[in-house]
């Protein structure tokens, strides 16, 4: 018995040094935390050290004496965009924020967020900006989300790159306006050849009539070509030619835009009819009219004084005359105050567009004259707008 129990105490110390052996030096297991589906793994218990075993960081798998996390591969949209640094990263936010959403509703702060950001990564470093259009091109075929596309053709606007144009032309189906204002904004011939084509494929009036204005201050070559296309092309609706010739101002680098304005203005009536709200621009429903407008618009002093001049060798009933009384108050360039006053003394009456000019124009030193000419108004708005005048006038200096 005595020998018995000296054995059963030489084992229980033997057991108490091995329990105290395992707490100072580890021996016992600690088993890691599952992982499932790739997704990081839960923190140990009561571990504070990123690097201990058994804890990972973001992204990546933590084996104990294997060193730092061995990152998990990201596949699609995100690896993609993982790879472009703040470009990406500001892409990424761009989808995930408009994905599935209803673009009437959109909130758009991505706009000056997400793309204030990419535009700031591209004045800070131009170098990238290339390699970077090629990075959008192939974010936006991994996207099919309409409204998503239509965030991004936000920031492809500011692209000016030809390699945008292809995928923007999908974006019409769903979203036509956007589509034909980021196309335009690339301001490259290729665009303006593009919306040329696209145009045939809208069926909404007012998107082609903005194609057409777009066209026409794309800076291409062809663009007042194009526009007598269409104004000339009696299988068009009135109003879709009227708008191709008021676009015949906005061509800034071709004088025959405007040498063409000005002959169809001094040329044979050319009847409207279905313009309808424009009707309240051009009360008298004639392709003239828009000729007429498109001169003042454009700026050209010479052909505005050369109209001016037309119409006061005209009889006073003439559609024409009053075409260039109203319009002339829409003039765009130099100031032409001085023309339109020694008119007024002429004539001895102020047009509601003479009226409208000089309530544009005149200063403080018009005031007195402003008032003299109240007298010779050829109608009750004509006379309201005076008014308005000698009040503008007197707080210009």
């Amino acid at each position: 018995m005595r020998h018995l129990a000296l054995v059963m105490g030489t084992a229980a110390v033997v057991v108490a040094v091995w329990v105290l052996l395992s707490k100072d030096h580890g021996l016992t297991a600690t088993p890691l935390p599952e992982v499932r589906d790739g997704s990081s793994p839960s923190t140990v218990s009561g571990g504070d050290d990123p690097m201990s075993p058994g804890r990972t960081s973001r992204g990546g798998v933590r084996v104990p004496g294997e060193g730092p996390p061995r990152p998990v591969p990201t596949v699609g949209l995100e690896g993609l965009c993982q790879k472009h640094g703040a470009v990406g990263s500001a892409v990424y936010e761009i989808v995930r924020k408009s994905v599935g959403q209803d673009a009437r509703t959109l909130d758009r702060r991505f706009a000056r967020e997400d793309i204030h950001e990419i535009l700031t990564a591209w004045h800070t470093d131009p170098s990238r900006k290339d390699a970077d259009i090629d990075f959008l091109v192939r974010a936006w075929n991994m996207v099919e989300d309409p409204t998503a596309r239509y965030a991004l053709s936000w920031l492809f606007r500011h692209a000016r790159d030809d390699r945008v144009i292809g995928p923007l032309t999908e974006l019409a189906a769903h979203h036509p306006w956007p589509a034909v204002d980021a196309i335009a904004d690339q301001r490259t011939e290729l665009a303006a050849v593009t919306l040329v084509d696209l145009k045939r494929h809208l069926g909404d009036e007012p998107t082609r009539n903005q194609a057409t204005i777009r066209i026409a201050r794309s800076g291409w070559a062809g663009a007042t070509e194009h526009l007598k296309d269409v104004w000339t092309d009696d299988r068009r609706s009135d109003l879709e030619r009227l708008v191709a010739v008021e676009s015949l101002a906005h061509v800034s680098n071709d004088p025959e835009s405007r040498l063409s304005a000005f002959e169809l203005a001094v040329g044979d009536a050319r009847p409207l009819s279905g313009i309808g709200r424009r009707a309240t621009d051009h009360p008298t429903q004639d392709l003239r009219s828009a000729a007429v407008m498109a001169v003042m618009h454009s700026g050209d002093q010479n052909l505005a004084r050369k109209l001016l001049a037309e119409a006061e060798a005209r009889q006073p009933g003439d559609s024409f005359v009053a075409m260039v009384d109203l319009h002339v108050g829409t003039f765009q360039g130099a100031d032409i105050s001085r023309l339109v006053l020694d008119r007024v003394n002429r004539r001895r009456r102020v047009t509601l567009g003479e009226a409208r000019y000089l309530n544009r124009v005149c200063t403080s030193e018009d005031v007195d004259r402003l008032r003299q000419l109240a007298r010779w108004a050829a109608d009750a708005a004509a006379q309201e707008m005076i008014q308005a005048a000698i009040l503008n006038a007197a707080s210009r200096g």
